[in-house]
């Protein structure tokens, strides 16, 4: 995160460390999903459930890293960083909330198909997102 105030970080190596936290969040959401599998039992999720279950936490895992990676290269250079992060954060990350429960929603209850226009929802954001964060990281990270 120094690198970022300093200059002296890449955005390959802001990306690479980004890419680590999204990794070590997956692997937490896969413990959780290999606990419910295990405590509910097969009979209640099925295989695909659990492919849409994973599908959706893959989603809402890169839309929020593609979000406060952004925003967090936004607030690096302000005085004020702690209090600004979460104000421009916050507000922009409800969507990508309320479309990841409600896809968690649709997918426990009926599966992937049923749960379209959430994911819909959830890829729109990601690719907003991360296209936004691509071609700006440079120009918020210079001044």
């Amino acid at each position: 995160m120094e690198g970022w105030i300093g200059g002296s970080a890449s955005t390959t190596s802001v990306v690479g460390w980004d890419t680590v936290g999204v990794t070590t969040r997956l692997r937490e959401c896969w413990s959780a999903v290999r606990y419910l599998v295990v405590g509910a039992g097969t009979s209640l999720l099925s295989l695909f459930a659990l492919a849409g279950l994973f599908a959706v936490l893959l989603l809402g895992n890169v839309g929020f890293a593609a979000l406060s990676t952004l925003f967090a290269a936004v607030a690096a250079r302000t005085r004020a960083r702690e209090t600004l992060l979460p104000l421009l954060l916050l507000p922009l990350a409800l969507p990508l909330l309320i479309g990841a429960v409600q896809a968690t929603q649709a997918v426990l209850a009926g599966g992937l198909g049923a749960a379209r226009e959430a994911v819909a929802v959830l890829v729109a954001f990601d690719v907003i997102f991360a296209v936004a964060g691509w071609l700006l990281f440079a120009y918020v990270v210079r001044d």
